[in-house]
């Protein structure tokens, strides 16, 4: 598959190929995606059997969240959304398992009206 942008245009062409020859479909209307930071998170602190984190990224911004108990398998949480300020604090009750915890790398722009299923 190749593909181009055409930002003057406003589109994106897709190339297929395959033994047969090729197929191309463009979309109109396409807009850039935002930019957004590489969101991070860390452990702020435990407090009454509570895990504390505090996560980074682009202001007004939701990031996909996922976890894994041995980081080639994840499961989506749902997302987490970032204020203005480019801040989202959120706790989590400590359990016997063991995983891990990231906030995926692209996110998408919501309004405090917005509502994102995982």
């Amino acid at each position: 598959m190749d593909w181009s942008l055409d930002p003057d245009a406003g589109s994106v062409t897709f190339d297929f190929i395959n033994a047969s020859g090729k197929t191309s479909q463009a979309y109109k209307r396409w807009e850039a995606p935002p930019n957004t930071l590489m969101p991070s998170l860390l452990l702020s602190e435990y407090r009454n059997g509570l895990m504390w984190f505090k996560a980074s990224g682009t202001a007004n911004v939701s990031y996909p969240f996922s976890w894994s108990r041995d980081l080639q398998h994840w499961e989506r949480f749902g997302f987490l959304p970032f204020d203005a300020s480019g801040s989202a604090i959120f706790s989590l009750e400590s359990a016997d398992e063991r995983g891990f915890l990231r906030v995926d790398a692209y996110g998408v722009s919501v309004s405090e009206n917005d509502e994102l299923d995982p």
